[in-house]
């Protein structure tokens, strides 16, 4: 009867402890700041932040080619055309795992390949059963998402392994161009339509929205549709009954991708940086 006792008891710790991991406490948005910027000779598709370690990405699909900055000047390029470790057959996409690693989309070798904040590889993921992989979301968790365009669905792809988890979605996107995820949410965004259909992580349609839609690790909703606008957990739940908060005016176009407390702006003449800051419990 003791042992039962204290089993119960080891089980009933182990459970708190996995439940604290995918605790999460909901922050309210409450401004957004301009950080930095840094000015760029050739526009990027896409670009994004590490906090932590304060290292920029910015990716170019013409060149092939990631650009790494750190304190705004250039410190590596890795990717190009080739059969190295750090070249690519046709660069997709890019994303940062928990630990800031840089992780990048090769559609035409069909595998992910991880690399350091400062541009070393690392390892490199096959990607199986999937035809033509195109864009690319993690969450914090691990978990990630691959729009594979061939089938026209959301793949997700375990990142131990590569192997297929689940696939959702299918005849639901007219040419998207990004993902963004956290642990609940999935949003694929097309720029061609300016609209964001929001999914859940098991594959469920929630919504569709105008604009590009980038939930937070708080359940907030960020929105970008010629400014940035914030819609706390509790709204997007209700859709419409609360109006979204606006933040910040966007002037040019281009691509928002968001990574922790930063949202990161490839516009024509560079990578605006911008910092979130989250209300108070007492706010």
């Amino acid at each position: 009867m003791k042992h039962r006792i204290v089993a119960l008891c080891m089980i009933t710790l182990l459970l708190a402890a996995c439940s604290g991991i995918k605790f999460q406490v909901r922050r309210e948005v409450d401004s957004l700041m301009l950080d930095s910027f840094i000015p760029l000779e050739t526009k990027v598709d896409k670009a994004i932040t590490d906090p932590a370690s304060g290292t920029v990405y910015a990716l170019s699909k013409a060149q092939q080619q990631v650009f790494i900055y750190r304190d705004k000047e250039l410190v590596n390029t890795i990717g190009g055309l080739g059969s190295m470790s750090y070249n690519f057959q046709r660069l997709a996409d890019i994303a940062l795992d928990s630990d800031g690693n840089l992780l990048a989309l090769d559609q035409m070798a069909l595998r992910v390949k991880k690399f350091t904040s400062g541009g070393r590889y690392v390892t490199a993921f096959e990607l199986e059963g999937l035809i033509q992989p195109e864009l690319l979301c993690l969450n914090i968790d691990g978990e990630m998402f691959i729009y594979d365009a061939a089938p026209g669905e959301i793949v997700n792809v375990s990142l131990l392994d590569g192997k297929e988890i689940n696939r959702f979605g299918r005849f639901q996107f007219q040419n998207p161009t990004a993902l963004c995820c956290n642990r609940e949410l999935i949003s694929v965004y097309s720029a061609s339509e300016n609209k964001s259909k929001v999914f859940d992580s098991f594959g469920q349609f929630i919504q569709e929205r105008a604009g590009q839609v980038l939930p937070d690790v708080h359940g907030n909703l960020l929105l970008v549709d010629k400014q940035i606008s914030s819609l706390p957990y509790s709204g997007w739940q209700k859709a419409d009954e609360q109006q979204a908060t606006q933040l910040l005016p966007i002037l040019e176009a281009g691509e928002v991708s968001l990574f922790h407390d930063v949202l990161t702006h490839s516009g024509a003449w560079g990578v605006n940086i911008f910092k979130i800051k989250y209300k108070t419990a007492e706010q």
